[in-house]
């Protein structure tokens, strides 16, 4: 999907966190125990900020923990850390590093490079 000044015009950012529950676009999470909680809050944080950031040229979805959606991710692309960010179904990013995932998504979005889930 190519944007007419460069670049693509949108990219799948998929999330895989431990402790959280439910799938699909990012929500509030539901009850979160103490240490998870700060994590979680964090996590939502650098969700807000690629919504600010880039709007409706991301779509994030989280992944249901231990789903088999969950499983073969973790099988394909071996998250060292979590959460752990996949974008475009090829880059992951692990960690709360919100500068590492902002600056990798805006290199993707201007490289016109085609990033498929489905490859």
């Amino acid at each position: 999907m190519e944007h007419p000044g460069g670049g693509i015009r949108s990219l799948t950012i998929e999330v895989l966190a431990r402790g959280l529950r439910g799938s699909g676009p990012p929500r509030l999470p539901g009850p979160v125990s103490g240490a998870d909680r700060g994590e979680a809050y964090r996590l939502f944080h650098l969700l807000d900020r690629l919504h600010e950031h880039f709007g409706g040229r991301v779509a994030v979805y989280l992944v249901e923990p231990f789903s088999l959606t969950w499983i073969a991710r973790i099988i394909r692309h071996r998250p060292r850390r979590y959460p752990a960010f996949i974008l475009g179904g090829r880059e992951v990013i692990a960690g709360l590093d919100e500068a590492a995932v902002l600056s990798r998504v805006a290199g993707l979005l201007a490289t016109g490079k085609e990033f498929s889930q489905d490859e």
